[in-house]
């Protein structure tokens, strides 16, 4: 039904946290941190701190008939668990869960919505990225939607979609369900998803027939401690890493952005004890201090682009080539990059600054040339 082309190089943090990577069948912007990595691994359902449920189906204690497999309410705006309810008991209001990044306790959705109940250990699932019960195998380079009909997991209509555990080497049943957003081609905003909540660019779907479409997930990039209103009192935006906290516990970094840092969850690693937002290689842990933006929103600091990773030149499916896309998607989720120029591969030698430790200037990306870990 659809083919899947490019992943994007951004790993958002949520993806991180959850133990999640953002790896595709292929990627054309190399082996680059679109944020930081998260450091627990895990996230915490506040009410509790007690496993939720990964998924399965609907309360079966009264060992009656299963209830439905699914409630399909990702991406509905709630302030309880009962708005995300429509009989499986599955969904559950965002606002119930927090995660770590940068050593600070984050809420990852600034405006609360439903999904599937997540998993609060390292490793685990609530969705299946092998899409077996619709067909699939556990093979890279798949997509598969959730909260949906089991039957089909149609990335394209799903109110989910499974980020797997592991993209090259996906296990049944250990992927987590985020909702869904999906964005065209030309620039325009993504849709499926309402402000201050941002689409992260995931990945490009191939159909049938129609146009090539853009896959992503919903998650909070706020710009503003008003974005944070939605959470109650108290809340307030950490603008570098785009998500929301406690105002007591706001972090002032000791790394400015440009300075060469290192990424990666090591309990040394300037990303986990909040030194500063690091993007960095999954490959050598190392990279620059940067800070979270929303492509269209508000400027990066020191000059720097948001660059949201998109592939530059044309999309390759395997079998065939397409039109390069047009320009970023305006609202979705990207990473401020320092610009650069290859003719003097981000050296002084034009007279502009050079990339930062740890970064080289390549043209990679829709938005480059800029210096990328």
């Amino acid at each position: 039904m659809w083919k899947k082309c490019l992943g994007l190089a951004m790993s958002a943090a949520f993806v991180g946290v959850v133990a999640v990577s953002n790896g595709c069948s292929s990627s054309s912007a190399g082996a680059t941190g679109g944020g930081d990595a998260g450091d627990s691994g895990v996230v915490v359902k506040k009410d509790s701190g007690s496993s939720s449920s990964s998924g399965g189906g609907g309360d079966d204690s009264g060992g009656g008939e299963a209830g439905p497999a699914f409630d399909g309410t990702s991406g509905k705006s709630c302030t309880t668990d009962a708005d995300c309810d429509t009989g499986a008991g599955i969904n559950k209001c965002s606002i119930d869960y927090e995660g770590t990044v940068t050593s600070l306790k984050v809420e990852f959705w600034p405006s609360p919505i439903c999904l599937p109940a997540l998993p609060t250990t390292a490793g685990g699932g609530n969705c299946d990225p092998c899409g077996i019960s619709a067909g699939g195998t556990c093979a890279g380079g798949q997509i598969w939607g959730c909260d949906s009909d089991p039957a089909t997991l149609d990335p394209t209509t799903a109110p989910g979609l499974c980020l797997p555990n592991n993209s090259t080497a996906p296990v049944a049943n250990q992927g987590t369900c985020i909702p869904r957003c999906q964005f065209a081609l030309d620039g325009s905003a993504p849709t499926g998803v309402t402000k201050p909540n941002t689409c992260v660019p995931y990945t490009f779907l191939e159909p049938q027939t129609g146009p090539i479409i853009g896959i992503g997930f919903i998650q909070g990039t706020c710009q503003a401690d008003a974005d944070c209103t939605g959470l109650g009192t108290g809340w307030i935006c950490q603008v570098d890493i785009g998500f929301c906290t406690q105002a007591t516990a706001q972090k002032v970094r000791s790394k400015t952005i440009g300075t060469g840092c290192a990424s990666g969850t090591a309990a040394t690693s300037d990303s986990t004890t909040g030194a500063c937002n690091c993007i960095g290689s999954n490959v050598t842990n190392v990279g620059y201090c940067s800070s979270a933006c929303v492509i269209g929103g508000n400027a990066c600091p020191n000059g720097y682009i948001c660059d949201g990773f998109y592939p530059y030149g044309p999309l390759v499916f395997g079998d065939a080539s397409t039109p390069a896309i047009a320009m970023q998607n305006v609202g979705a989720a990207g990473t401020c990059i320092q610009p650069c120029t290859t003719v003097d591969a981000g050296t002084t030698a034009d007279g502009g600054p050079a990339c930062p430790t740890n970064s080289t200037c390549l043209q990679e990306t829709l938005e480059g040339p800029d210096c990328l870990p």
